[in-house]
């Protein structure tokens, strides 16, 4: 009974031409200000053409606005292939008075020829509230007093709280998870002459300058050396050129031989580097020798009392 009286007042417009059809229509035809109104576009193509939609943007006539689309629905009419379209929106307007929906253009092609089909144009009223002039214009009420209610608060009370215990568990599982971590790293401290002994190690066995990387083997030397004296002595040795590091060595009063050692090193290194020159293939030896020999000169002596205790730790006492 509903669908019947739709199509009763359902306002249809529609042309044919040549088996096709294109029409508009809208639910009514007459409405307040602010009211919606159902339009309804469809269209029925024969197999091989192809139809041009009507363009519909957000307003239409310049008096009613698009409050909304839905997408369009195809469905196959017979075997031939003719399909059925038809789409909806929902329109509205503000303007009081009689209007007119423009005439929607349909435009089918089928290789070169053109047909247009235009729908009638719908007259749409448009109706103001009415409003008695014979009553007293009155106040806008004022803000309404509303009575305190706590149970109207208590779920977001339990919110916050239940969310306040959430974040206080992550934060006392995060700083837990953390100090195991941190105390590891602690108590592993780096020894910085071990470490540019295994570092050389670890050059020694892979032998690049073999390869013909003389230049790759030779600043892997210079550069171990340079970062234990940074650790070690203290000094920027990474930063600074290798007379500059000479320099600070002699200031700190580093073992004389640790210097010439340190220079001789530096000095081949740094004629491998810029200025390209290949050296004896004895001299990679050396210098890894040299290597050795810097660290040994300058790592922190032990005393007798620390030897003890090693000796001790060693013993298993």
């Amino acid at each position: 009974m509903r669908s019947l009286l739709s199509a009763l007042i359902l306002c249809f417009f529609a042309l044919s031409s040549f088996g096709q059809t294109a029409g508009a229509g809208t639910d009514r035809k007459r409405i307040r200000l602010g009211e919606e109104i159902k339009l309804k576009l469809e269209s029925e193509i024969p197999a091989g053409k192809q139809l041009r939609w009507p363009e519909i943007t957000d307003t239409l006539g310049g008096v009613f606005e698009v409050l909304g689309r839905q997408k369009p629905d195809t469905t196959k009419v017979d075997s031939n292939g003719t399909l059925h379209i038809e789409q909806q929106y929902l329109i509205t307007s503000f303007d009081s008075g009689s209007y007119n929906l423009p005439a929607f253009p349909f435009e089918f092609t089928q290789g070169n020829d053109t047909d247009l089909i235009l729908a009638n144009p719908i007259e749409i009223s448009v109706l103001t509230v009415p409003v008695d002039t014979t009553k007293a214009i009155k106040d806008i009420r004022g803000i309404a007093d509303v009575p305190f209610d706590i149970g109207e608060y208590i779920p977001w009370i339990l919110g916050g709280v239940i969310l306040l215990a959430l974040v206080t568990g992550l934060i006392y599982w995060y700083l837990r998870r953390k100090k195991p971590a941190q105390a590891a790293i602690s108590q592993k401290k780096t020894i910085p002459w071990k470490e540019a002994l295994l570092e050389l190690d670890r050059i020694e066995k892979e032998a690049v300058w073999r390869a013909g990387r003389v230049k790759q083997y030779y600043s892997a030397l210079s550069d171990t050396i340079r970062k234990y004296y940074e650790e070690q002595l203290k000094i920027p040795a990474l930063e600074s050129t290798s007379d500059e590091i000479l320099d600070m060595m002699r200031n700190r009063g580093v073992n004389s031989e640790a210097q010439d050692a340190s220079k001789k090193l530096f000095r081949t290194s740094d004629l491998v580097k810029f200025a390209k020159t290949i050296p004896d293939e004895p001299m990679h030896a050396e210098a890894l020798i040299l290597s050795r020999r810097i660290v040994e000169l300058t790592k922190p002596q032990e005393t007798p009392s620390a030897e003890g205790e090693k000796g001790k730790e060693e013993a298993g006492e």
